[in-house]
């Protein structure tokens, strides 16, 4: 019997595999400009969006705040983000892209 419910059940398998499929093509271009899947999706948040504190980033891009980060600081790193520190509350961060990122993002 395979009925409409028992095609949705198993949708969320459908979608991941939807979605590995799609990124095998997309990976080695990112990969040929040396950006992870965690940090092309921050790029585009940031490109989108405009600057977004870090929780910010872990809610739109699916990342989690431990591996936020990390991610982050190999960015700012390779010249993709700038961080800042809030003047209202120096313990808030505004994460922002930077040239590299908006020539990455083709803004």
């Amino acid at each position: 019997m395979t009925s409409t419910a028992s095609r949705h059940r198993n949708l969320p398998q459908l979608m991941l595999q939807s979605r590995e499929a799609l990124m095998a093509e997309f990976r080695p271009i990112l990969h040929t400009h040396g950006v992870t899947e965690q940090q092309w999706r921050i790029v585009r948040a940031l490109l989108m969006h405009g600057p977004l504190e870090p929780r910010q980033l872990c809610e739109r891009c699916q990342i989690s705040s431990p591996s936020i980060v990390g991610v982050l600081q190999r960015m700012e790193e390779a010249g993709l983000v700038e961080r800042e520190r809030m003047a209202e509350d120096q313990r808030r961060v505004l994460v922002s892209a930077t040239a590299r990122s908006r020539q990455l993002g083709g803004a």
